[in-house]
């Protein structure tokens, strides 16, 4: 009875804007109103451990009201299964639901089909067929029928169906009721035996690249919120929340990584794959830094360590040449590539232009990106193709726009910096400040514009430019397909014939960029004629440098496309290695693609870090329609 009371006490501690809870007698009363306060606000582990005892107090005695000792029951059974532990609930259930009718009341139409479905993953099928068969009816709802309770009925009727097809597994292809899933609200509302039924489907049916990561309570901190949540605690209940601690699931993370490699396909060859980490290893090259002269130095604008997004007057001035409103920009300067303009010098009619463009330094809103110079020697008429530096704005260097150190001498760049490497670990997203790890002022970089255009292998690329895509400098074809990586849209992924699932990546990738990207499959990839002449748009005999991006999917779906852009595809494991070794990258991912197995549908989720979607493409003749089924951004 003292245990009673004092959970009753604790669970009231823990809410605090409920009223306490009277105990002293361990009444039947008691017993519910303990139960009714640990609710959504409590500590999960709390949560189930009040709980559990209070079930197991209930069906210990003999003189408990039996609608009130299966609501209890229902309560747990519910809780465990939402906490992952299915193993746990399914114990507590009668052997059939008619052998308790008091709980199967007590059990809502979803609840029970939550019961069949935690049997279903627990391979006890007969049962979970008992459970289903309680709560097999269809709600109605309406085409055009719109509102949270039309959205409900639909979820629920969607977890029916999922039921039935994963129970009966007649031969039929189910990706359209699987794809359903990512339209509007997902269906199982974050309780992974919904997502675990999911995921059995899929592989039954053979869509790897529909299985989703299974969602856990965070244990992180879980064990000490909870008891942060009951001060002072009983110790039968410190106990309780520390066996839930020490028992709690976690995700199978080598299937779910099991399951992601069948849907990527093959990987990139293996000496592709290293010939892309010797360079991630290898040093920026043709870069020296010095100190400024002492009698070149001038009062320099300092960027704070935690600097505010909206602080934007010292931001520009680093940025832009005149961060004056009233400043004309150079009458050439819509030659110069896409991205800002830093600074600029000129001598006689020779140009020299500093850009920053997210081009190969995809950062999203934490910078403008990494640095190019353009330079012309007709007064700005024309402008060389930019060449790229591999510098990138606070990683760590810094252009300054305006230096008495002159920018250029002859072929000679002597280009002032001032150091503010991020603190990439303490980044906020969105980026409201920017926290620096280092500071420092009175500093240049020095390079020749031969060293800006050395060419090793002789590929039309610079070796900076191979250097920032992982591709080999002095190898000019690095994926070996005859075709060199100055003119090479896919220069990691060997040319083939297409594959199924082009046509519609093509698509997608189109919705996503436009039009730009120019996605198309070739008969066969090899050919210049037309994929090559049309993926080039300008019949150009070779991709500049600065029309690349990268993108990071499954390299065997991109085996055929040909594309206005280089693209250069990273594996997952790679894209990872690309933020911490050059820096924190958005690269535009496609996460999930799969093609249906009679090819006249696929799914395509793709995210950049900070805005993504879902699309579902539908084959209709010769070109393909697309769907979006949702959207975000942060």
């Amino acid at each position: 009875m003292l245990l009673i009371a004092a959970l009753g006490w604790l669970v009231g501690f823990a809410n605090p804007s409920r009223a306490a809870v009277a105990t002293g007698t361990g009444s039947v009363d008691e017993m519910l109103q303990l139960a009714e306060r640990v609710d959504d606000d409590t500590s999960a582990f709390l949560r189930l451990a009040a709980l559990r005892i209070a079930d197991g107090q209930a069906n210990a005695r003999g003189d408990i009201d039996e609608v009130r000792r299966a609501e209890l029951r229902r309560r747990r059974v519910n809780e465990e299964i939402a906490q992952g532990r299915a193993a746990d609930a399914l114990p507590l259930l009668p052997a059939t639901p008619e052998s308790w009718p008091a709980l199967l009341q007590a059990f809502t139409l979803e609840e029970r089909r939550q019961v069949a479905a935690a049997y279903a993953v627990q391979a006890d099928l007969p049962r979970a067929r008992m459970w289903l068969a309680t709560a097999d009816q269809m709600e109605p709802v309406g085409e055009h029928e719109r509102g949270e309770e039309a959205n409900d009925r639909r979820r629920r009727n969607l977890q029916l169906a999922l039921l039935q097809r994963l129970l009966d597994r007649p031969e039929r292809d189910d990706f359209l009721l699987l794809t359903q899933h990512y339209n509007g609200d997902p269906f199982d509302r974050g309780a992974p035996v919904w997502t675990q039924a999911f995921n059995q489907l899929a592989m039954a049916q053979g869509y790897p690249g529909l299985v989703q990561p299974v969602p856990y309570v965070l244990m992180t901190g879980a064990e000490a919120h909870a008891l942060s949540q009951c001060q002072p605690c009983t110790v039968p209940l410190q106990n309780m929340i520390h066996a839930l601690a020490e028992s709690a699931p976690a995700p199978d993370l080598a299937a779910e990584e099991a399951a992601q490699d069948l849907a990527e396909g093959p990987p990139l060859p293996e000496v592709v794959r290293q010939r892309m980490a010797q360079v991630l290893a290898s040093p920026r090259p043709g870069w020296q830094e010095h100190e400024v002269p002492r009698d070149l130095r001038s009062e320099r604008v300092t960027v704070p360590a935690r600097q505010s997004r909206f602080d934007r007057s010292a931001r520009s001035r680093l940025f832009a040449p005149d961060s004056s409103p009233e400043a004309p920009a150079p009458p050439w300067e819509h030659r110069l590539p896409e991205g800002r303009l830093v600074r600029y010098a000129q001598q006689g009619q020779r140009i020299v232009a500093i850009t920053a463009s997210q081009t190969l330094d995809p950062t999203g809103e934490i910078s403008a990106g990494g640095y190019w110079i353009s330079v012309s020697d007709d007064g700005g008429l024309h402008f060389a193709p930019p060449l790229y530096t591999g510098l990138r704005m606070y990683e760590p260097y810094v252009v300054l726009p305006d230096s008495r150190l002159p920018l250029l001498d002859g072929d000679r760049l002597r280009v002032e910096v001032a150091v503010r490497q991020l603190d990439r670990d303490h980044i906020s997203l969105p980026p409201i400040t920017l926290p620096l790890l280092e500071q420092r002022d009175h500093l240049y970089l020095e390079t020749d514009l031969t060293e800006l255009r050395r060419d090793s292998d002789g590929d039309g690329l610079t070796d900076l430019a191979e250097w920032g895509m992982l591709l080999a400098p002095d190898l000019s074809d690095t994926d070996g397909d005859g075709r060199g990586d100055g003119e090479d849209p896919l220069p990691h992924i060997a040319a083939s014939t297409a594959i199924p699932g082009g046509a519609a990546l093509a698509a997608g990738l189109n919705e996503i960029f436009g039009e730009s990207l120019g996605a198309v499959v070739t008969s066969n990839a090899r050919d210049n004629q037309p994929g090559r002449r049309y993926a080039m748009g300008g019949d150009t005999d070779a991709y500049h440098a600065d029309r690349s991006q990268f993108m990071a999917g499954p390299s065997a779906s991109f085996a055929g496309l040909s594309l206005k852009h280089r693209v250069i595809v990273l594996a997952k494991e790679q894209r990872v290695q690309m933020s911490q070794a050059r820096g924190v990258q958005f690269v535009m991912g496609v996460s999930r693609f799969q093609l249906s197995h009679d090819g006249t549908m696929a799914l395509m989720v793709w995210s950049t870090g900070w805005a993504g979607g879902t699309l579902r493409l539908t084959r209709v003749g010769d070109s393909w329609q697309v769907e979006r089924l949702g959207g975000w951004i942060t």
